[in-house]
């Protein structure tokens, strides 16, 4: 077994390769958000980077494991293994609980290493419209402080400097749901190597959720090709999203080691950032 190393800015196109030949959508930015908030590995073989495990640490409690690839030509080598177990044991030296958010061939995997399953949601795919919706407006530099309160209250992490470096990348989709002088929910958007995607999408109910996610596909250029990825509990838009020509894609289960109920509230989750970053 070659053994594992840190990765570091130099290895982010190598990095960005490895996540591309997968298949995902993946940035450069992307990864430079792990190497900024937390820790890359990598493992070597045949001259290139084979394989990769990513852990985003979310205050002293909890750390998200993601970007576990392997190139395909390397698989069956055991790297995958190696390298999980490897981000394992660091995030159990720092007390970090480990989750994650599982495809369905990892699901079993992970499952035998003690990770409990929580919820679901899906990936789908549609197209951006135009066209302005009632109660929902651009979020604002002020309206942060009510924005990171309820995300934390529907996640139970703090991950403030993560969804600002997020709003950043697509400021225009960026939005907030307000009922009076208060904000029922927010969403944010950012680029991708294959598409655009919306999330995270919290709000308070179906109503402003649905607002959100209409009011930021009306940002982006229209008849542009979008993804989010919506909790399967959201059923009535599961129903309208299909109504607009979305299209499902593949399936996530979100899953943490142990038993011990997952901080925050899952019904404020409308739709996760996605599975790399939760």
């Amino acid at each position: 077994m070659p053994p594992i190393r840190p990765l570091t800015e130099a290895d982010l196109a190598a990095a960005l390769a490895l996540s591309a030949a997968a298949g995902w959508n993946q940035t450069l930015d992307d990864w430079r958000l792990f190497l900024r908030d937390g820790r890359a590995f990598g493992i070597e073989a045949d001259g290139v980077l084979a394989a990769s495990a990513a852990v985003l640490p979310f205050g002293p409690e909890v750390a998200w494991v993601s970007m576990v690839l392997t190139l395909p030509d390397h698989r069956g080598r055991g790297y995958a293994t190696a390298l999980t177990a490897h981000a394992l044991r660091a995030l159990a030296a720092s007390g970090h609980r480990a989750v994650l958010d599982a495809t369905p061939l990892g699901q079993p995997v992970y499952g035998k290493l003690g990770f409990t399953p929580f919820w679901t949601f899906r990936r789908w795919r549609l197209e951006t419209r135009s066209g302005s919706v009632p109660g929902v407006r651009p979020l604002r530099p002020s309206d942060w402080p009510e924005v990171l309160s309820l995300d934390a209250a529907a996640n139970g992490i703090p991950r403030e400097r993560l969804l600002r470096a997020l709003a950043a990348r697509l400021p225009q989709a960026a939005r907030v749901a307000v009922a009076g002088a208060h904000i029922e929910g927010f969403a944010l958007a950012r680029d991708g190597r294959l598409a655009p995607q919306i999330g995270p999408v919290v709000a308070r109910d179906g109503r402003a959720a649905q607002r959100l996610i209409a009011a930021a596909l009306a940002a982006l250029p229209t008849g542009e090709s979008v993804v989010i990825d919506l909790a399967d509990a959201q059923t009535e838009l599961a129903a309208w999203l299909a109504g607009r020509g979305a299209t499902p894609q593949r399936p996530f289960t979100r899953m943490a080691l142990g038993t011990a109920p997952l901080p925050g509230d899952p019904a404020l989750i409308v739709a996760p950032i996605g599975p790399e970053f939760g």
